[in-house]
């Protein structure tokens, strides 16, 4: 094509990403890279776990006892 010039800009940033965050966003302005905590949900749980009666704790551990248990017999799945 004449007439036209082609240019390559390549920009690189390196940011330090936590085991448990995720990028939310990249400020272009200043390269800053913002993470945020993934979402667990243990928060949720907690709240659940702290406002429910004994017994339904019970139920709730028994179960995810159960889930773990099935998980090592079947090869970590």
């Amino acid at each position: 094509m004449q007439g036209t010039e082609i240019q390559d800009n390549y920009s690189c940033m390196v940011a330090e990403i936590g085991e448990n965050e995720i990028i939310e966003s990249i400020n272009t302005q200043t390269g800053q890279v913002i993470v945020k905590e993934k979402d667990t949900r243990v928060s949720d749980i907690q709240a659940y776990l702290n406002n429910t009666d004994d017994s339904t704790i019970s139920k709730v551990e028994d179960t995810i006892l159960e889930i773990e248990s099935n998980k090592i017999k079947n090869g970590g799945m």
